[in-house]
């Protein structure tokens, strides 16, 4: 059994808005993160690169990520994580390069069934970042879950049945800039807020 991360959202938004202004520019940038600000939060933020296409692939994570996954997600690309391999649990590339173009913020919800019944909710936020060179090229996100039905209140990892899980949902929502003008996959896939 883990600790469930809840309200990560609110305080990690507050801090990257502080960094943001800090920056003078539309995004903070990565070396502008100070970890004593979310100091609590550690465990369940993840810095992540995203290419020219969108393929995201892990930089950091914290330990909450290390033992839901069961391995190390830094340096792995998302469909490289055992327990994502051959699910449907993945957001489309064209939703993380719009994450850094516009910049926006984008929220996820996935479930992921229990083998005992029920299921627990996975919400997922994330941010754009900079690198050093000022290049919008890199995203900060968070996780909350929630248990459904019969999962009860403690999180036996054990018991996830990721190869059943499904991503439900996905929006941008506005940090000032404005929102991706949602076309092709985008448009089919994505939920309003």
């Amino acid at each position: 059994m883990i600790v469930v991360p809840t309200a990560t959202f609110e305080a990690l938004l507050s801090e990257w808005k502080r960094w943001r202004t800090a920056s003078g520019g539309p995004v903070p940038r990565k070396d502008q993160v100070d970890p004593q600000a979310i100091k609590q939060l550690l465990p369940y933020v993840a810095l992540i690169d995203i290419d020219e296409t969108g393929k995201m692939v892990g930089r950091l994570s914290g330990t909450f990520y290390r033992d839901l996954f069961g391995e190390e997600l830094a340096g792995k690309a998302a469909e490289a994580v055992r327990r994502y391999q051959g699910t449907s649990l993945f957001l489309p590339n064209a939703a993380f390069r719009a994450l850094v173009d516009v910049p926006c913020g984008m929220k996820s919800k996935r479930r992921i069934p229990v083998a005992t019944g029920g299921a627990w909710n996975m919400h997922i936020m994330t941010l754009p970042l900079c690198d050093a060179k000022g290049q919008r090229n890199m995203g900060m996100y968070t996780i909350e879950m929630a248990p459904e039905g019969k999962a009860g209140q403690l999180l036996d990892l054990a018991t996830l049945q990721f190869d059943q899980g499904t991503l439900e949902s996905y929006h941008f929502f506005d940090l000032g800039y404005g929102l991706p003008e949602l076309t092709g996959p985008l448009a089919s896939a994505s939920t309003a807020a």
